[in-house]
């Protein structure tokens, strides 16, 4: 059994508050900034939009303040996270926002949902590493229940021929992610690696992939994507430069995608 999590208080963001109590993973800037970097790409007007591992829902959140047009589709197996997240969409509602919005406590492996314009994730990761006590973390974290190959196997089955797939994974796994996409016929439009600081190495990776006809599957659609790196926090001996100094000691870059949303930007 998971350990008692303690109550955490809610993330209130500029246009709406995500609740946290007793979610298998609070709200990070990781996360933050990958729902701002979904939406700085084009999405069709309109989008049937699905989340998996929406967790509290914050890439929901943040895709559906931009692009209110849009039905968005949650999709988790932990159900205290599923619970979070509709007491934050009946605060958004509470507060006037319309964007169609649902969350569902399920499976993704067991899900017959489909025909999705837009799939976006923070998936479960950290396969190789030291599991944690909490088992309701570990499920939130590590991908020992749904492998890689499973996950992208089953966003081709619920993705649209030439939706979109945005999706947040470890720097490390970045070969194996890259090959299943390709694997899978996902042609690789962007890549962004995203390290703490200037001074670090990169910990995780953001993908954007257009999946191609079924019926061309010899790869020679594939191109060159555009490939770049965001650094999320100001290295130490930059504090000193107040022109760029900002409460939570931000990059320029991080502030520039997350001034629509954090409070104090």
């Amino acid at each position: 059994m998971g350990q008692q999590k303690a109550n955490r208080n809610p993330f209130v963001f500029k246009q709406f508050t995500v609740f946290q109590d007793n979610v298998a993973l609070p709200v990070t800037t990781d996360a933050c900034l990958f729902g701002a970097w979904i939406t700085q790409h084009q999405l069709i007007p309109q989008s049937n939009i699905l989340d998996l591992g929406s967790g509290t829902g914050i890439l929901t959140f943040m895709v559906a303040q931009k692009h209110s047009n849009a039905t968005f589709h949650g999709l988790d197996i932990h159900n205290a996270s599923i619970e979070a997240a509709n007491k934050s969409l009946s605060h958004w509602t509470e507060n006037g926002l319309t964007t169609q919005i649902h969350f569902q406590h399920q499976n993704i492996l067991e899900s017959s949902l489909s025909e999705f314009d837009v799939v976006i994730s923070n998936p479960p990761f950290f396969n190789n590493q030291l599991e944690s006590p909490d088992a309701d973390r570990n499920q939130a974290r590590h991908s020992s229940e749904l492998t890689l190959e499973n996950l992208i196997s089953t966003i081709y089955r619920m993705i649209k021929p030439k939706g979109s797939l945005f999706l947040m994974y470890p720097f490390m796994d970045k070969i194996p992610l890259l090959s299943r996409l390709k694997k899978f016929n996902f042609g690789i439009e962007k890549i962004t690696d995203v390290a703490a600081n200037s001074s670090k190495s990169p910990h995780l990776i953001f993908v954007y992939a257009v999946k191609h006809d079924e019926n061309n599957l010899d790869n020679s659609h594939q191109k060159t994507p555009i490939h770049n790196r965001i650094d999320l926090y100001l290295n130490p001996l930059d504090y000193s430069d107040t022109t760029i100094k900002n409460h939570y000691n931000l990059t320029p870059q991080s502030v520039e995608l997350l001034k629509d949303y954090y409070i104090k930007l």
